[in-house]
């Protein structure tokens, strides 16, 4: 049966706030205590209809939107203060920082409303740059300045590079370009209502000079064996000599208003036939303060193959919702011919050998662990 348009609306919201992705949270600035404060929302999307529709849309009506600073002033407790300015525009050169800093200085907590409007995403618009556009990052340098509590939503349909806006803010939240009811998804990933539960579907670079960048990129044949920027100490290694090789963010990467714990790795087979079915389980533990959703991640390395093989690949993932100090173990079917790969003459083949596998909660984090196909 078709949808009432309450209930699409409803439903729009709730994907709104589900797709948010948490990428910092210092101190636990989030979520949000309002009640008797003024918050400060600055930045060029908080009056942005058209930027929360994103690039591809057909059938929704700007009109029907609420703006981030509707929506705010609307969820905000009425004992608490809203004030607001542009501080530039998404794009040019027009900074006004001056009615922003006044404002600032004047708030408990401050929000920016940063990145991208509708019209940089989407098929033929390709951005050279993919740093905050505009005069934006000058506007985060001088709020930033201040000392304050700072939440950054960053909207955006593309992986960013910003190293200078992560560094800066006490948190930020990664909305995309959330549609119709994208602001009050966000307002209730912001005050708690939702605890969220997001993760990364792509790889965040720290700037452009490392793309592509991808978490299943191929073994080399001189990889890096440390991690951070490496000063000509490994000459002839697969890194850079300005940068780490290490991504802003990376695949499947997303944090919650709560801690997970992993413990507890079993791997059904230590050595396998290439018909089996290996099981891997983990230990997954809320031991934090709220309630939470958490994506547990399965990841495979084949580690040696007759054509080169990727570092990591990801072979499953299960999304749990567990109450504070709540355990589940999380359990992987494995089939070994999901290993199979195409070799030179693109046939699919399993080979013997060795492998890793790592459960977690991203591409670069995880209990890790072993075993051998025969």
């Amino acid at each position: 049966s078709s949808l009432s348009q309450q209930d699409s609306l409803r439903l729009a919201e709730q994907a709104a706030a589900q797709s948010v992705v948490l990428l910092k949270n210092e101190s636990q600035t989030l979520p949000l205590e309002a009640s008797g404060k003024t918050i400060a929302l600055i930045g060029p999307l908080i009056e942005d209809r058209d930027s929360l529709m994103g690039c591809w849309r057909f059938d929704g009506r700007t009109e029907e939107v609420e703006t981030l600073s509707e929506a705010l002033k609307r969820n905000l407790p009425a004992d608490s203060t809203l004030l607001t300015a542009p501080g530039c525009s998404i794009e040019g050169n027009n900074l006004d920082l001056e009615p922003a800093i006044r404002i600032a200085k004047l708030a408990d907590t401050i929000i920016l409303a940063l990145g991208e409007n509708d019209k940089m995403s989407g098929e033929a618009h390709s951005r050279a740059h993919i740093n905050l556009p505009g005069r934006q990052l000058e506007l985060v340098r001088s709020i930033c300045a201040l000392g304050k509590p700072v939440i950054a939503i960053l909207f955006c349909g593309r992986p960013l590079a910003i190293p200078e806006l992560v560094e800066s803010v006490s948190s930020l939240l990664l909305a995309w370009h959330g549609g119709t009811r994208a602001a009050q998804g966000i307002c209730d990933v912001i005050f708690g209502r939702v605890n969220p539960a997001g993760k990364l579907t792509i790889t965040f670079p720290r700037c452009e000079g490392q793309i592509p960048i991808y978490y299943a990129h191929k073994s080399t044949g001189r990889p890096i064996e440390s991690t951070g920027v490496i000063q000509f100490n490994q000459n002839h290694r697969s890194m850079y000599l300005d940068e780490t090789n290490s991504p802003l963010f990376p695949f499947g990467y997303g944090l919650s208003y709560t801690q997970f714990n992993y413990s507890d790795l079993q791997i059904s087979h230590k050595r396998i036939e290439q018909n089996g079915i290996l099981q891997i389980s983990a230990m997954i533990e809320n031991s934090g303060n709220y309630a939470g959703k958490e994506i547990v991640q399965l990841y495979v390395k084949d580690c040696f193959g007759i054509v080169t093989r990727p570092v990591k690949e990801l072979k499953g993932f299960q999304k749990i919702e567990l109450q504070p100090s709540e355990k589940q173990m999380v359990s992987f079917r494995l089939p070994i011919s999901d290993l199979a790969f195409l070799n030179a003459d693109l046939d699919p083949i399993i080979e013997p050998g060795d492998f890793k596998v790592w459960v977690g909660p991203n591409s670069d984090e995880g209990l890790e662990g072993s075993f051998e196909v025969l």
